[in-house]
């Protein structure tokens, strides 16, 4: 198995650690490892980066907590910062960009590009389709090819047997419009279909 740390000069403690953690597995489970060091380019992709190829399966030695760390996200971004803007050190320039697109229920850019969900009048006519159509037919060939490309145990998680292909999942909300009765039907489909299509939206922090 193997472990995976940042060099010393991009975190001092992180070898340190691989190595407690690479003795502790040894002397109570019996697993063999190797620590592997990467420099800061190959740290970033292996942290952030999702699943990428020739990668042996280990542990990666985190230098700060991780977001979204779930299988089927396979996100582990550091950016607790949007949380707390100004406590990493954020500028105010960085700061005023963020929140609204952190506070808002729809990326910002995402609404400029399809629509705004938080419209009751919009994806009422089938005309307000037009763009996420494009970037459906645009976009599933190239994530259907990317996600056969990955390793199968990855694609187990992506692709679960029995799940619904992207076209199925995207016709289903098409024929959910399609036969809604009321504008508000239809709003409630279009609003699926953006989510369908744009970026995650924000996560909020549940109120304590």
């Amino acid at each position: 198995m193997y472990i995976y740390a940042p060099v010393p000069a991009l975190n001092e403690r992180g070898v340190p650690v691989a190595e407690a953690v690479s003795e502790e597995l040894q002397q109570n489970l019996g697993i063999q490892t190797k620590i592997i060091q990467l420099n800061q380019t190959d740290y970033s992709f292996l942290t952030y980066g999702g699943p990428m190829k020739n990668v042996q399966p280990g542990f990666n030695v985190a230098s700060s907590g991780t977001n979204w760390s779930e299988p089927g996200q396979l996100d582990m971004g550091g950016s607790q910062g949007v949380y707390f803007p100004g406590d990493y050190g954020w500028s105010a320039a960085q700061t005023a960009y963020v929140l609204p697109w952190y506070n808002n229920p729809y990326d910002p850019a995402s609404v400029k590009k399809y629509g705004d969900p938080t419209n009751p009048n919009v994806g009422v006519k089938w005309s307000d389709w037009t763009a996420l159509n494009q970037a459906v037919q645009k976009d599933i060939p190239i994530i259907t090819k990317w996600v056969k490309e990955q390793p199968k145990q990855w694609q187990a998680i992506l692709n679960p047997p029995g799940s619904e292909s992207l076209p199925q999942q995207w016709n289903a909300i098409v024929n959910q419009w399609k036969t809604a009765k009321t504008a508000a039907a239809k709003h409630a489909a279009f609003q699926l279909a953006f989510q369908f299509v744009a970026p995650q939206r924000p996560r909020r922090r549940r109120a304590a």
